[in-house]
């Protein structure tokens, strides 16, 4: 299996430098029998929000299809998931939280029929409005949960991670809720209770489908280095 990288080169005659770092992170797939849906466990808003509060930005997500199987006759096992952080070599040891995030799950539904396979994919508002609050989209990742099998269609959900600045004045990332796009979106919001200064406080939204992560323990991650191959089992 190969995979292509693409750099951006800037035509500044003194570019920027980055530095980057490649975390491996685990991702419990459950088959939940033939034709039946497959639930995904990892616990997102955690990993993401851990190293935005140390200064990086993510740049990536990609499955390298590393797979350690639950038992001999099963599908369900935990895959590796990749992410890529990246962060200005001259704050390379600067763990000042520079970007905050947040998570919008999103249910694509693809249609299945003799002769073509159609998919209904309106997303397109959501990343419009988002960009227009100031987010940048920092990675869509397509992650293999099926979330409902009908009569010709099935439901699967994708995540799109945002990021953006943190303003002037403004608490550590964690601190504000964004209000959620328009449209039948779920949000992994940032925990915290109060905006940043000189704006008006934000409606609270209640978290769908996700609680607060336990204390984080960050020598989960390892060290910050190109991830191993994955084993072969």
């Amino acid at each position: 299996m190969g995979c292509d990288v693409f750099f951006n080169l800037p035509l500044h005659p003194n570019p920027v430098t980055y530095t980057y770092q490649l975390v491996n992170i685990p991702v419990q797939v459950m088959y939940l029998g033939p034709g039946k849906m497959v639930k995904v466990t990892c616990e997102w808003m955690k990993h993401f929000a851990w190293h935005l509060q140390q200064g990086w930005k993510l740049a990536e997500i990609f499955w390298d299809q590393g797979k350690r199987s639950h038992g001999d006759f099963t599908l369900s096992g935990d895959h590796n998931s990749v992410w890529f952080f990246e962060k200005e070599s001259a704050r390379a040891s600067d763990p000042t939280p520079v970007y905050e995030g947040v998570i919008i799950e999103y249910k694509h539904t693809v249609k299945i029929g003799f002769f073509q396979t159609k998919a209904k994919g309106d997303w397109g508002p959501m990343i419009s409005e988002m960009g227009s609050r100031g987010w940048e989209l920092a990675c869509m990742l397509e992650t293999p949960e099926v979330t409902n099998i009908g009569l010709g269609n099935i439901t699967f959900k994708i995540l799109f991670f945002f990021q953006r600045r943190i303003l002037q004045g403004q608490p550590p990332p964690g601190t504000y809720y964004p209000p959620p796009p328009q449209g039948n979106y779920n949000q992994y919001p940032v925990p915290g209770g109060q905006n940043y200064a000189g704006a008006p406080p934000p409606p609270y939204y209640p978290p769908q489908e996700y609680q607060a992560p336990p204390p984080y323990n960050p020598n989960s991650l390892g060290k910050p280095s190109a991830p191993p191959h994955p084993e072969k089992f």
